[in-house]
């Protein structure tokens, strides 16, 4: 059977955080919150560079990128949580099975995505692991979110992504109630700044060169609303996960540490 799992937003620290803001920003007391994912690095094909990792399916071992400068946390979670991996799999063979069928388009992709939609669904993380692969599947897979974003008015969804040339095709189709951020550190940057796009850099300390320039977002507030075509809106995320020991990110986290610095994910 075709699946694709959703997860309270509850059940995650950090997310229960980013649940609570926005019913805070909507005045929705009761407002439900939920985010899905994908597999960390093998769903990031051809777009992710500086995080690029990658969680053995059947075993859990951790692998890095050519260019890798930093762990995905997503993928240090799946490393020792096979449950979670086998959930995000799952997930993902759903989405290629249907983009194998012959004849299949976004429409279909969006109708077994909308099939497991919590109806309650008002808040919805796109990807906490995963991404929109430099690919035919990619380009599918992202219309077919949009097609789902306009098929739920009445929920509102987000995503960050490094794969800038979907956003650019698909300029005139993002619906209102679809927030979208240009995550740095992939393989599209330059197209982040010739098209002048809302983006998120990760950043090892908040005395790094630049990061005084803007905002620090610790529960996703910033990037769950505001405009992908304006600069302005743009952010930092502070490094977080573990990370492979002597690295320059790893002596990063102890700083932070240290300095008792407040950090995303952090809990």
């Amino acid at each position: 059977m075709l699946k694709i799992i959703f997860s309270p937003m509850k059940w995650n620290a950090k997310l229960q955080k980013s649940l609570e803001a926005f019913r805070k920003i909507t005045k929705n007391k009761n407002a439900q919150g939920y985010s899905m994912s994908t597999p960390s690095g093998f769903a990031c094909s051809g777009v992710a560079r500086d995080c690029l990792t990658f969680a053995n399916k059947t075993t859990g071992k951790l692998h890095r990128g050519l260019h890798t400068q930093f762990n995905c946390f997503s993928a240090v979670n799946e490393s020792y949580l096979p449950s979670v991996r086998a959930k995000r799999w799952e997930t993902y063979d759903s989405l290629r099975a249907v983009y194998n069928y012959a004849g299949s388009d976004h429409v279909d992709m969006a109708s077994l995505i909308n099939e497991w939609l919590p109806t309650d669904a008002d808040l919805n993380r796109i990807h906490v692991a995963g991404e929109f692969s430099a690919d035919r599947f990619g380009d599918m897979y992202f219309s077919a979110w949009l097609e789902v974003a306009r098929n739920e008015s009445n929920k509102h969804f987000y995503f960050y992504t490094k794969n800038i040339p979907a956003i650019i095709k698909n300029r005139n189709n993002i619906p209102s109630n679809l927030s979208i951020t240009a995550s740095l550190g992939g393989m599209f940057d330059a197209m982040v700044f010739e098209h002048k796009l809302k983006y998120s850099k990760v950043i090892f300390h908040p005395s790094d060169p630049g990061a005084s320039e803007r905002p620090t977002d610790h529960d996703d507030t910033l990037a769950m609303f505001g405009d992908i075509f304006d600069a302005s809106q743009s952010f930092n995320l502070l490094l977080h996960a573990t990370q492979p020991k002597g690295s320059d990110a790893s002596k990063a986290i102890q700083r932070l540490k240290r300095e008792n610095i407040r950090f995303s994910y952090s809990s």
